[in-house]
């Protein structure tokens, strides 16, 4: 086994136990997750290293995850540790959320959509509303002080087809910063015209009042 291997196994095999030791800490958040009865399928937008897509697939291996990561290195990280970790029905998807949401085989197609809030949240309900199938749970973490995003979002919300459902506090050892799940039901299909280049998004969010 290379150095890179050696080092790709250790970090993976890490995340694995660390899912393991807190899965019995995630039984409280079941209640937004209201899919678990069946097997649900997810999309992590922006997946990054992995997170939170990897650990919610190795915390409950019944999902079908698809990770979606616009960098080809990030892409190729995730996969290396999919192989490595051995996990079935999970992939790494590379490409960009304003370019897959228009094909029909990602839109309106999963149970459950998150993304770490790298970005406010009428953006990231624009990236995620036309992933999500009507009934479907949209689910951002996000801490610090939020009433006036979460008001603009609540408004974006409206826009793309989906209406805020609850927020969540989350406490885990080393994480109390006021983290919290904001959750989103998708109550109809998204208007076809979003989502938009992400230089429109930027140019002219949603939701936000003159």
């Amino acid at each position: 086994m290379s150095k890179q291997r050696e080092s790709l196994f250790v970090v993976a095999t890490n995340v694995a136990r660390l899912c393991q030791q807190c899965r019995g800490r995630v039984r409280p958040l079941e209640s937004v997750f209201y899919c678990v009865s069946y097997d649900p399928r997810l999309l992590d937008i922006g997946a990054g290293a992995g997170f939170p897509g990897l650990p919610l697939k190795i915390v409950r291996p019944q999902w079908h995850a698809v990770l979606l990561e616009a960098t080809g290195k990030k892409v190729s990280f995730l996969r290396h540790v999919i192989e490595t970790l051995q996990l079935e029905d999970v992939m790494a998807v590379h490409g960009r959320a304003e370019e897959l949401a228009h094909k029909a085989e990602y839109r309106d197609s999963f149970d459950m959509v998150t993304a770490r809030a790298v970005a406010s949240l009428s953006t990231l309900l624009e990236y995620a509303a036309p992933f999500c199938r009507v009934g479907g749970q949209i689910i951002f973490p996000k801490k610090g002080d939020l009433p006036a995003e979460l008001a603009q979002g609540k408004r974006a919300a409206s826009q793309v087809g989906a209406r805020f459902k609850a927020d969540i506090p989350v406490t885990l050892p080393g994480l109390e910063d006021g983290r919290r799940l904001l959750v989103w039901e998708q109550i109809r299909e998204c208007a076809s015209e979003f989502p938009r280049s992400g230089g429109v998004m930027s140019k002219k969010p949603l939701g936000k009042t003159m």
